[in-house]
């Protein structure tokens, strides 16, 4: 064990993150896929694509991105850095940072609010390929406990016809 992997070691200790003794295998030995939350309603019909995901803004996530940025890290911009912590401590590498509008407001206060928000992305409905490309259950549970919460699905910031810009593969 590297002196790196223990120090993950010890940061998921201080977040009180669990080891997952759940089943995560499959009767054949295979590990089970994660479930994801269910898509909203109509998501076919709309003109954005949804992608699964956890706000970058996490607490959690910039606390432990803090404590596990090495000094010659530090000009390497922070999604850059969650992204590469979050894969190396879930062993998942198909995590995607992408831009997502915020959720619609309910209510006028939250009328003022533009823009768009960074998510870290597991999951695209852009294509079955990628809807189906899924973390291991035991990942998925790993990333939950890091964020505190289960992923939501958010709206694409482009358009479905501009998907294509991203260049996820």
């Amino acid at each position: 064990m590297t002196a790196y992997d223990a120090s993950l070691s010890q940061a998921m200790r201080l977040l009180n993150l669990q080891c997952d003794v759940s089943p995560t295998t499959t009767a054949t030995g295979r590990d089970r896929i994660a479930r994801y939350p269910e898509l909203p309603a109509n998501w076919r019909k709309q003109d954005r694509f949804y992608i699964l995901g956890w706000d970058m803004d996490n607490t959690r996530l910039k606390e432990l991105v803090q404590l596990h940025t090495p000094p010659d890290m530090v000009h390497v911009p922070y999604a850059v850095r969650a992204k590469r912590l979050l894969e190396d401590l879930s062993g998942c590498s198909n995590l995607h940072i992408s831009a997502v509008l915020p959720p619609r407001p309910s209510d006028e206060l939250c009328q003022s609010k533009k823009g768009t928000r960074t998510i870290v992305a597991i999951s695209f409905t852009a294509s079955t390929r990628l809807y189906f490309r899924r973390p291991t259950q035991k990942q998925y549970n790993l990333l939950v406990q890091i964020f505190g919460g289960q992923p939501i699905w958010h709206r694409d910031a482009l358009p479905k016809f501009f998907f294509g810009a991203y260049c996820i593969s």
